[in-house]
């Protein structure tokens, strides 16, 4: 084992017995030999790694060997130990994006992602890593004897960027059906994004993540519905006795059994205006793009805008309001203020134009985005209560309901001094199921 300069610094072996406990030995450590300061082969692989534009890492010294036999000579590997921040140093005097190519069974992946968390805080537009993630309990060494250099050569040539490895990390075997999970998933990924320290480069992580969850989140659904509807025959409850369990007026004329276009007016007179705020103050669409993100949006085609305003921000100081805008028309192929306008009632709010003082756009577009959450999160109780009250006897839904309308008066009521819709439907919600617990519908069931 040799220091960057090429002096023996200690010595290392494997041993041939698989009994053993100990399967590889090194020297102690000494004032000169410290392993997680060392890396093998350094030395050597200075001038191929420069030579190849490619820098190899994998789990030990013997993978170093068996991969020199098959022609690549740009690999190092630490000494029995996860590759320490020292280590990672060498590596990047070495090559600014090393290629980590760790064993793929389950240690091998957690130590990649150890890994790539160790070098989050210290990356920078010249230092990263790429992954190469190779077949379940095969090492390098493996993939070389089954499949040639060249099964390794692809392996490399396939390796993904640290921004797909840190998504793996958060996906991996998760089910995202709920949007308490959706949310989890947001604050995990929020968490590990500010650890990079690189304001600049923290931001196009940023983007890189949101293509990755919209474009992931988009399929989950899709699977799951498809899931769903398929099951559908064999989960459905059978009918209850229609003398068991009689239409309730309450639950028959609640605003959950009106036609869907009604309903949609005021989620769409709220969506609009979250992005009308967003659209004429992207600084403050930056603010707030964590929530922004996680609101559930109803109208699909507001929902392309919003997901098209995700993709612009951050909103980089340097770029004027036109020019924000003329990247988002160009992403949409039609004007996305224009068609906001269009929403009736909506271009009639002064917090929401562009000329409306920053602080009060912030407000509105706050309250917005509470009264829209805090309404569909209304929506799902009483969806809930009433199902309760059609199928089943437990008269225990006080709770349940009142519930529900707390969270409707808290829609009702908003955060901010300067409400930017009629909301309606809130006030409508609030007043039923005010009706619906002084007459304890549920009791009213048979």
């Amino acid at each position: 084992i040799k220091d960057s300069s090429g002096k023996t610094i200690a010595f290392g072996g494997r041993s041939l017995d698989a009994e053993t406990n100990a399967k590889y030995l090194n020297s102690p450590e000494t004032p000169l030999f410290n392993k997680s300061k060392t890396l093998y082969n350094f030395k050597n692989a200075r001038s191929p790694s420069k030579k190849k534009d490619s820098l190899i890492v994998v789990e030990g010294y013997m993978d170093v060997v068996s991969l020199n036999q098959a022609g690549f000579d740009n690999v190092v590997a630490p000494l029995g130990t996860a590759i320490t921040e020292q280590q990672l140093r060498l590596l990047w005097q070495l090559h600014a994006e090393p290629l980590i190519a760790l064993d793929g069974d389950a240690a091998g992946i957690r130590a990649s992602e150890k890994l790539m968390d160790t070098a989050l805080p210290y990356l920078a537009h010249n230092k990263s890593l790429r992954f190469c993630m190779l077949p379940e309990n095969q090492d390098p060494d493996d993939l070389i004897k089954f499949g040639g250099a060249q099964a390794l050569q692809t392996a490399i040539d396939e390796a993904i960027p640290l921004v797909q490895l840190l998504w793996n990390q958060h996906t991996r075997g998760k089910i995202f059906d709920s949007p308490e999970r959706k949310a989890s998933l947001d604050v995990q990924l929020k968490a590990s994004l500010n650890k990079i320290s690189d304001k600049n480069l923290r931001n196009h992580f940023s983007v890189a993540v949101r293509k990755l969850r919209y474009n992931f989140l988009q399929q989950s659904d899709s699977f799951l519905a498809e899931r769903n509807n398929s099951n559908y025959s064999f989960t459905k409850k059978p009918s209850r006795n229609k003398n068991t369990a009689k239409p309730i007026f309450a639950t028959k004329n609640s605003i959950l059994a009106k036609q869907a276009s009604n309903l949609n007016v005021e989620a769409r007179l709220r969506e609009g205006a979250i992005l009308l705020v967003a659209l004429n103050h992207p600084k403050i669409a930056d603010e707030l793009e964590q929530e922004i993100c996680q609101a559930e949006f109803f109208n699909e085609d507001l929902e392309i805008i919003r997901n098209a305003l995700l993709s612009e921000l951050p909103f980089d100081g340097g770029l004027s309001h036109a020019g924000f805008l003329n990247n988002l028309k160009e992403r949409l192929n039609f004007d996305p203020i224009k068609k906001l306008n269009e929403i009736s009632h909506l271009n009639v709010q002064p917090f929401l134009h562009r000329d409306a003082n920053e602080k009060d756009a912030k407000k509105a577009i706050q309250d917005a985005l509470f009264r829209h959450s805090s309404i569909e999160e209304f929506k799902k109780e009483i969806k809930s209560a009433e199902k309760e009250i059609s199928e089943s006897e437990n008269e225990e839904l006080t709770s349940r309901i009142s519930k529900a309308n707390l969270t409707m008066k808290k829609a009702e009521k908003g955060i901010a001094s300067v409400p930017v819709s009629s909301d309606e439907e809130a006030l409508e919600g609030s007043q039923e199921l005010e009706d619906m617990i002084r007459d304890e519908i549920w009791l009213k069931k048979k």
